[in-house]
């Protein structure tokens, strides 16, 4: 029987969490068929293992870590179903959350895509779950790191978030946030997937834009919560993880904004990566702290240079 939803979950270096996730998804009773397909994105840890000894679920182990974008899609392209559940390994999801927006979807022609409310492990909203395209602007301040300074959560750093707006009824928004986003396959597929030129970050709002540029909605429902446990597969702070994120802001800055925006983000990014790297370097004097931070910022600022797609991207 072919399932009406297909769960496609990326795992890496992720089991703890990937138990609870998939022990959720397994409580979700789902209309007309549910099936949960876990690619384990290469991991070092158990992640595989956890996922096969969970029921009814299939395992596509990959020989080294393609990204996030391009393992969801080796997920996409193994499920049955006619629609698509994107969703992280470090979630828990409440009974009734996926046949609530399968519902949606499915009664709803003109909707491509639709998502829940998502808070973090403190039960605070996050509300990248629903949110408007980050202006270049926007993007500007993501990279320059004013968004980790008394700056976070202003309006100029996240004026893409709607106001008032989470704690209503249904209502569409420019994007969803990929750690729990159900999308019809038809439009999935009709604009090619996810583009795998993301590693990781921005690879949804990369989506959403395709998606609302094909004709399709995207909508925001108030159910759940969902808890996402924020950076389950990361564990301690990761070069390579900044650099994905700085990489991603610049790719999409230049599909969106042009080239010349791209060129900013890209630009400031350096910019601010080596401001940081050399005033934690001076901090670190008398600072014991500050010497690990200029030292990650080392490593951060070796990794760019030591790829050649990052080069190309930054």
């Amino acid at each position: 029987m072919t399932p009406a939803v297909s769960a496609v979950c990326v795992s890496y270096n992720c089991a703890d969490l990937l138990a609870v996730a998939l022990a959720s998804l397994g409580a979700q009773a789902v209309p007309g068929g549910f099936e949960v397909i876990v690619v384990d994105n290469a991991s070092s840890d158990d992640s595989a293992a956890v996922a096969a000894k969970a029921p009814d679920v299939t395992v596509v182990p990959l020989e080294k870590n393609v990204g996030f974008a391009a393992a969801n899609n080796v997920g996409a392209r193994l499920a049955r179903g006619e629609q698509l559940l994107f969703v992280n390994p470090d979630v828990d999801v409440p009974p009734g959350v996926v046949a609530a927006l399968s519902e949606f979807l499915a009664g709803t022609p003109a909707a491509a895509a639709a998502g829940p409310k998502v808070v973090g492990r403190d039960g605070r909203l996050q509300k990248f779950c629903a949110r408007k395209f980050p202006t270049l602007l926007n993007l500007l301040v993501l990279v320059s790191g004013l968004e980790e300074s008394r700056w976070a959560g202003s309006a100029l750093a996240h004026r893409y978030y709607p106001t008032a707006f989470y704690g209503r009824g249904p209502g569409r928004a420019d994007a969803l946030s990929g750690a729990f986003m159900l999308v019809a396959r038809r439009a999935f597929e009709a604009v090619g997937g996810f583009d795998e030129n993301y590693f990781l970050y921005a690879e949804d709002l990369e989506l959403c834009h395709r998606l609302r540029r094909a004709g399709g909605e995207i909508w925001y429902l108030p159910v759940g919560p969902v808890r996402h446990y924020t950076g389950g597969s990361r564990g301690t702070p990761d070069p390579a993880v900044v650099v994905a994120s700085h990489r991603g802001a610049a790719r999409y800055a230049r599909r969106w904004h042009g080239d010349v925006g791209g060129r900013l983000v890209a630009a400031c990014s350096r910019v601010s990566l080596w401001a940081r790297r050399s005033m934690f370097y001076v901090a670190g004097i008398a600072w014991k702290g500050g010497r690990r931070r200029a030292r990650f910022y080392a490593d951060v600022l070796a990794a760019l240079r030591g790829t050649g797609e990052g080069k190309a991207a930054i």
